[in-house]
């Protein structure tokens, strides 16, 4: 396996220095912000990478000074003895104070354009697709990785399969990249109990009947910002205004990505009501997308 030296992307400072690493002192190792790194597959947390940079080998790994002198070793030779004597303990004596502060202060210090505001070279997809019972496995596995950095779902789902697949779910789509899934998106019924029927026809004027819900959506998460969640969500409006239903969604206030999404493509707040186990820190948030104005399919409110 070739090592990884990953950073933190959301920080100009952190971009530049590793830009300056990677220009004058060149490796085999791949230099990456870690939002853009499969953390699972190398065995690492946001946490981890928030904490300190890190270097992956192998089952080899080392945080903080010890991953710059890491990367270093596998440079030219001049290079290769810095990196050993940064391991020498005398030197360590200092090297890790000064990161540690470095590490606290790093948005204070100026630096270039971060690395999660630049666009991956020449991201290119095949296309958004209908799931099929054979994408589940591989879905389950992106899910996953979504999950592991915190983001969606709230609490993981015993079963993952069957819950992208439940009973709610009407139809489901998936975003793709030679053979690799990228994102998924469903189409589900809404109101199922007596409590959700009520409160969905009280914010929306219509019957559950005549709305269908935007759910299980989620993009991995190295590749958020490039349009694919968007992609996703644009195919699954569209199915929903094709069956002559609204389209809604119930979001949880810990998606913050989706919800700016959503507001960013029009998506209108309907109410918001604490949610779950976590109600005194959780909100669920409803939204509706109002029609186009040419749009003549416009449902009367029953």
């Amino acid at each position: 396996m070739t090592g990884v030296f990953l950073y933190d992307g959301d920080c100009g400072f952190c971009t530049t220095s590793a830009g300056w690493l990677q220009g004058h002192a060149s490796s085999a190792g791949q230099v990456s912000p870690w939002q853009h790194a499969d953390l699972v597959a190398l065995g690492l947390s946001a946490d981890d990478c928030t904490e300190a940079v890190q270097w992956v080998e192998g089952n080899r790994r080392a945080v903080g000074p010890d991953a710059i002198a890491a990367y270093l070793q596998t440079s030219t030779p001049p290079r290769q003895i810095a990196g050993q004597v940064l391991t020498v303990p005398a030197v360590q004596h200092v090297t890790w104070p000064v990161y540690r502060w470095l590490a606290r202060h790093r948005r204070q210090l100026p630096g270039g354009t971060p690395a999660t505001d630049l666009p991956l070279i020449s991201l290119s997809i095949d296309g958004v697709r209908r799931r099929t019972p054979k994408d589940l496995g591989a879905c389950a596995r992106l899910l996953r990785v979504v999950f592991s950095e915190g983001q969606y779902p709230v609490y993981w789902p015993d079963a993952p399969r069957a819950w992208l697949s439940d009973e709610m779910v009407v139809d489901a789509w998936i975003v793709e990249r030679r053979n690799e899934i990228l994102g998924h998106i469903a189409i589900s019924k809404v109101g199922l109990d007596p409590l959700s029927a009520l409160r969905w026809r009280e914010l929306t004027g219509h019957a559950p009947s005549e709305l269908a819900g935007v759910s299980r959506h989620f993009v991995r998460p190295r590749l958020r910002g490039h349009g694919l969640g968007t992609a996703l969500l644009d195919v699954a409006v569209a199915e929903i205004r094709a069956r002559g239903l609204v389209p809604v969604l119930g979001v949880v206030s810990a998606s913050e990505v989706a919800i700016r999404l959503y507001e960013n493509r029009g998506w209108r707040l309907l109410a918001m009501y604490p949610w779950g186990e976590k109600a005194d820190r959780l909100k669920i948030y409803y939204y509706e997308l109002p029609p186009k104005p040419d749009d003549d399919r416009t449902l009367t409110p029953s």
